[in-house]
Formats: structure tokens, sequence, C-alpha cells
């Protein structure tokens, strides 16, 4: 039994050290070194790109409708949630493409109305701020030519509280770049326009 363990032993240690003399001197080949093809592209498509607040895209080359609705998908605003909403690539904000008709106060109604909302099937609904609102005006046509929101052009809502009188927060006429005024919260009566931001949109 000793004798077939020393044998065993003395041919392990032959296989090991020809293993060894081998790799040393090159016969044992470790592969290629070179690449099995060309590095995949780098490059990254529109859609792709994070919303840097520094692009400006064209919003008029959209679909004619109806069917996605007429200014759907265009090089700025992109149709999403079944149509339900509106994807802005300049900014990553994701609109409701019809926002309520119906008017209120700005807790209630605006505030928590947003909060509450379920467009397109989705939660996580707010009320956008001063400057979130107003980065969807053109400075020369309100909302830009080809959009595709719908009866979008009156005063809304925003959730930015006018500094030196909080009883009142900003509102925003979307058929008037250049028209922001105030209304009272408790007493004023005006539409809300719901947001959220998309996954993967860098914040501003």
């Amino acid at each position: 039994m000793k004798n077939m363990r020393e044998k065993v032993a003395w041919t392990l240690a032959a296989t090991l050290g020809l293993l060894v003399v081998a790799a040393l001197s090159g016969v044992i080949d470790a592969g290629p070194l070179d690449p099995p093809g060309a590095p995949a592209p780098t490059g990254k498509t529109l859609e792709e790109i994070p919303g840097s607040w520094s692009r400006t895209l064209p919003a008029n080359d959209g679909a004619p409708g109806p069917d996605p609705p007429a200014g759907c998908n265009s090089t700025r605003f992109q149709c999403v949630m079944g149509d339900a909403a509106v994807l802005d690539r300049e900014t990553g904000l994701v609109w409701e493409r019809a926002p309520a008709v119906a008017t209120g106060d700005w807790h209630v109604s605006a505030v928590r109305g947003c909060l509450g909302a379920q467009t397109g099937g989705r939660l996580g609904w707010r009320l956008p701020s001063l400057e979130e609102l107003r980065s969807l005006l053109d400075t020369t046509n309100g909302l830009p030519a080809g959009h595709p929101f719908v009866d979008a052009a009156a005063f809304f809502w925003t959730s930015t509280t006018v500094t030196d009188a909080t009883t009142q927060a900003y509102i925003v006429n979307m058929a008037d770049p250049f028209s922001t005024n105030s209304d009272v919260k408790a007493t004023g009566s005006r539409r809300s326009w719901c947001v959220r931001r998309a996954a993967g949109y860098d914040a501003y």
C-alpha cells in the first residue's frame, strides 16, 4: 500500500513538473491577446442622453395625427403612457398631455390634486415650479409651434410661493411667455398642470 501511494505521489509530481516546464517554454498557449472583434460604439442616441436644460430642440417636426396624436414624437416632445403624457426631451420633465380644464384653489385643487393624479395609470405627479412651467414656453409663441398639448393656453398655478406675499403663488399664462402673475392661494381659481420627472434624467 505504501509503495502504491509513493508511486501516485511521484506521478503527480512529475506531471506538475512537466506542466511548469511547458509553461515556461511557451508550449502552453494562454490564448490570443487581440480582442475577438471591434469594440462596441460608445455614442448615444438622443433618447439616451439626459435632459440638460442646455439644448434647443424643435417641436414642429412631430406626427401629423391622428394616431399618434398631432405633435407627438417630435425631436423635442415624445408622447408616452399611452399618449396621456408628454416627455420633454429638453428638460426631462413629463407633462400631462391634456391638463384638467377645471379651475380651483391652490392648496386643495392644485397641490393636492396633482399629488393624487393618476394620469397614464401612474402616480408620482406634482404641481410644477414657476421655472418648470415656464420652460415649456417659447419666447415668441407661448407654447412652441407644433406642440402636442391639448387645451393648454390658459393660466395655471405653480408650486412657487411669492416671497414677499406667502399667501400668494405664481401663475403662468401659457398663451403669453412674458405674462407671469400671482394669485391668492385660498381664493384664487386657476387650472393646474401636473408634472413628474422621467427616470434617468438629471435634475437641473
